[in-house]
C-alpha cells in the first residue's frame, strides 16, 4: 500500500497534523501509546495554548519572521472549538495561561479526531532508515519496508528521554541535507557555578525574583534546588541563555527587604560578609553571576535549536527534498513557558495539514 502521508511520531504536532489531512495517513511511534508529553505537560492538567500568544514569545535564530505565519494557522477560536466540541473544562492560570482540567482530556480528543478521519496507528516500532525513491519515501521498520508520497517529521526534540524522545528526527534533517541550529535543553534549571553552590543550603525556598538575560525581563518566581536555581522566572531565563552570559538577578524587585525570608537573608549576609541592610539590599537588588550550565535534558521540558527555518519552505516542506515536513518541536522555535509551544505544535500542524490537502487533491 502507498500512503498518501506517514506521520513520524503521535505527539501533540503528530497527531493534530493526521487529524487534518483528507487522505490515506499512517503514523509511526517508537511509544506504546499516543501522546505521552501531552499527559505530563502542565502537570497534568495540559497547559494548551495562552491568551497572549505572539511571536515575541517565541525564540529561534534562523527564523523569526516565519513563526509569525506559522501562528496565524491556529488561533484561540480554533482552540476554543476543538474544546467546545469534546466539552472540555479550561481555566485560565494567570497571565493568560490556558489549562485543561485534565491532560488526558485533551489527548483524548486528538485521537478521537484522528478516529473520525481514519487514521492508522502502528505503536512501538524502530524505525531503521527513511529514504527516497524517485517520487516515493520508503520507511524502513523491522521486516518491512513502508511507502508514503509524505512524510512528516514530527518526532519532537531531545528533552523527556523518558518518555521516548530522541535526536531521530534531527539525524532525518540532517540526512537529508537540511541544516540544524545548534540545539541546548531549555525551559530547564541553571546550575550554580561553584563560588554559589553556597545557595544549595536554601533548597526548598521559593520567592518573588526580577531575572534579566540580555534585552530580556522575567519577573515571576525562583525556587532554590540543591543543584541550582529553578522555577518559572529561571525556566525563562534558559530559553536565552548562552555560555558566557551574565545572568543578573534582582532578589527585592518589590524594594521590600522584608519579603525576603529571613534565611535567605541570613544565606547572603554571611557570604557578603555584610550586616549592614542598606548594602545588602544594593548588593541583592543587582546579584549576577556567568551561566556555566543547565540541569541537561532529562529536567528539561523543551529543546532549543532544531531544524532551521531556513531550510523548509512556508509550509514547513524541505527546500531540498519535495514531500518532507517538519513540524512542532523539532523546529528551531522555541517558545516561552506557558503554553506557547504546544499552541507552535499545533500550529506548525495545522500549517503542514493544510499544505498536504492541497497536494493530494490539486
Amino acid at each position: 500500500m502507498i500512503y498518501d502521508v506517514i506521520i513520524i511520531g503521535a505527539g501533540a504536532s503528530g497527531l493534530l497534523c493526521a487529524s487534518k489531512i483528507k487522505g490515506q495517513v499512517l503514523v509511526l511511534d517508537s511509544n506504546q501509546t499516543a501522546g505521552a508529553k501531552v499527559l505530563v505537560s502542565g502537570g497534568g492538567k495540559c497547559n494548551f495554548s495562552n491568551k497572549n500568544i505572539s511571536v515575541d514569545n517565541y525564540y529561534s535564530i534562523s527564523g523569526m519572521e516565519k513563526i509569525k505565519g506559522i501562528l496565524s494557522n491556529w488561533e484561540l477560536k480554533d482552540v476554543f472549538a476543538l474544546l467546545k466540541k469534546y466539552k472540555i473544562d479550561y481555566f485560565d492560570k494567570g497571565d493568560g495561561k490556558l489549562f485543561a482540567k485534565d491532560s488526558k482530556l485533551i489527548l483524548s480528543a486528538l485521537l478521537s479526531e484522528c478516529k473520525f478521519n481514519n487514521v492508522k496507528f502502528n505503536f512501538g516500532v524502530n524505525i531503521l532508515d527513511i529514504k527516497k525513491s524517485e517520487n516515493l519515501w520508503i520507511v524502513e521498520v523491522e521486516k518491512q519496508k513502508l511507502h508514503a508520497k509524505n512524510i512528516v517529521i514530527a518526532t519532537g526534540g531531545k528533552s523527556y528521554s523518558r518518555l521516548g524522545a530522541s535526536d531521530f528526527g534531527l539525524k532525518i534533517a540532517k540526512k537529508f541535507g537540511l541544516k540544524l541550529v545548534q540545539n541546548q535543553p531549555a525551559l530547564v534549571g541553571l546550575k550554580y557555578p561553584n563560588e554559589l553552590r553556597f545557595l544549595s543550603n536554601l533548597s526548598g525556598v521559593s520567592l518573588p525574583v526580577k531575572i534579566k538575560i540580555k534585552d530580556k525581563i522575567f519577573d515571576d518566581n525562583l525556587l532554590f534546588a540543591h543543584y541550582g536555581i529553578t522555577g518559572p522566572a529561571v525556566l525563562n531565563t534558559s530559553l536565552y541563555v548562552d555560555v558566557g552570559d551574565v545572568v543578573v538577578i534582582d532578589f527585592i524587585p518589590q524594594n521590600s527587604f522584608r519579603t525576603i525570608p529571613y534565611r535567605v537573608q541570613k544565606t547572603f549576609m554571611d557570604y557578603f560578609s555584610c550586616s549592614d541592610k542598606k548594602k545588602l539590599i544594593s548588593k541583592l537588588k543587582n546579584f549576577h553571576f556567568d551561566y556555566v550550565s543547565t540541569f541537561g535534558y532529562e529536567k528539561a521540558e523543551v529543546m532549543r535549536g532544531g531544524v532551521s527555518l531556513a531550510f523548509v519552505n512556508d509550509n514547513l516542506e524541505s527546500i531540498k527534498d519535495k514531500g518532507l515536513f517538519f513540524i512542532g518541536e523539532v523546529l528551531d522555535a522555541t517558545g516561552q513557558l506557558g503554553g506557547y509551544n504546544l499552541h507552535f505544535a499545533f500550529a506548525s500542524a495545522n500549517l503542514c495539514a493544510k499544505a498536504l490537502n492541497h497536494s493530494i487533491y490539486r
